[in-house]
């Protein structure tokens, strides 16, 4: 069997691993990004691929490269097509990869946060006969949907929770999920309400934790609306399972049951018991690397 090795491509960092076929990473390497030139994000990539060649004592001929990218990706043919956070509109990746690296016989490119989700199906437990989406709510918000460990790709766009409109501000208008519940959404309003630039979302759940009252009114409108989205999910889709991840909730786990108690209340009786279906990762910061790896088994 080929050494199985990860790639996670970002717009702040590249990390590189070898990953066994349980998941296990057994050598990682993390460098900076460059995000402005799009060359040299290419050559950091394929220096820190070699690197961990190098490191390993492997060849080409012995791996197979699972890449992750952030945005919108053409997985068939191995296109980076649009990225916020890269310099690499229409980017042949896997092309280029390919000639970098000749003798490597197997190259799959896919969206980063699909990567993050196999990885968690991978390692649920989950049957051929099962579904899973995995909501991700950091820089922005994205939620795969598998079945049977195949992501349901639709035409292209599948799963893009964050863009779908939610109730905010106790029901008075509607906006986009991922202008409401990200991370930098979150960040955005707090420095705003607080009228400090440098505020963070960490201060905003440490003041939360306080029950200072600007960033209690903050976060119920933030758990509000992140609960319409996940009961979006389970009126829709209504999944074996849906594992909740990045780096908002990871660092928050506290909010796993402030979110299963909103639920409750916004479901009829014969839906409750999908509230046991939200879980948290079990990974936490390298899903994507992980389900890059794997993806090419």
């Amino acid at each position: 069997m080929k050494k199985l090795i990860g790639v996670d491509i970002g717009g702040t960092k590249v990390a590189v691993g070898v990953i066994t076929p349980e998941g296990e990473v057994l050598e990682e390497l993390i460098v900076p990004s460059n995000g402005i030139e799009r060359e040299k994000m290419f050559e950091i990539v394929v220096d820190a691929i070699q690197t961990v060649l190098n490191k390993t004592n492997l060849t080409e001929s012995e791996i197979a490269l699972g890449v992750g990218v952030p945005g919108i990706v053409d997985h068939k043919n191995g296109v980076a097509i649009f990225q916020n956070n890269l310099n690499w509109a229409n980017f042949p990746l896997r092309e280029r990869l390919q000639m970098a690296f000749p003798e490597v016989e197997t190259i799959n490119i896919d969206n980063d946060v699909v990567h993050a989700g196999f990885a968690e199906w991978k390692a649920s437990g989950l049957t051929n006969e099962d579904s899973l989406v995995f909501l991700t709510i950091s820089t922005g918000i994205a939620s795969p949907i598998f079945e049977g460990g195949v992501p349901i790709r639709g035409r292209g766009l599948a799963g893009e929770l964050g863009l779908v409109p939610v109730r905010t501000e106790q029901g008075t208008k509607s906006e986009r999920l991922e202008f409401v519940a990200s991370g930098t959404a979150l960040q955005d309003k707090a420095r705003t309400c607080y009228g400090d630039p440098t505020m963070t979302t960490a201060l905003l759940f440490e003041n939360y934790e306080n029950k200072e009252v600007r960033a209690v009114a903050l976060i119920d409108d933030f758990l509000d609306s992140l609960t319409h989205g996940i009961y979006l999910i389970l009126s829709f889709v209504n999944p074996t399972q849906i594992v909740l991840g990045g780096s908002v909730i990871m660092r928050n786990p506290h909010l796993l049951p402030l979110l299963k108690e909103r639920l409750v209340k916004e479901m009829l009786p014969v839906q409750q018991e999908s509230v046991e279906s939200l879980v948290l990762s079990q990974y936490e910061n390298n899903a994507s690397l992980v389900g890059a790896g794997l993806s090419v088994l």
